[in-house]
């Protein structure tokens, strides 16, 4: 078995480890911006009524992306890692 072939083999392992460092720098980015928005109301920011509706709305969109895109998107890695095997 060739270098090649184990370098080819560890991408699905560390697509997996980025997806879900990838999440946690989502959660933590829309956390940052959600609490700049409140301190300066920022007009650039689509709101939908009042602060606390477009907080609400955000952050579920966030973690719904996180709790069934992520596991989706792993699942499919591993499954491809298993195949490549």
């Amino acid at each position: 078995m060739s270098v090649l072939n184990d370098d080819r083999r560890l991408r699905y392992p560390l697509g997996v480890v980025a997806l879900v460092l990838a999440g946690y720098l989502l959660r933590a980015t829309v956390g940052v911006v959600i609490d700049a928005y409140i301190e300066t109301g920022a007009t650039w920011l689509p709101t939908l009524g009042s602060i606390g509706q477009t907080v609400s709305v955000y952050l579920l969109v966030v973690n719904l992306l996180l709790t069934a895109v992520v596991p989706a998107v792993a699942f499919y890695f591993g499954v491809r890692y298993a195949r490549s095997a």
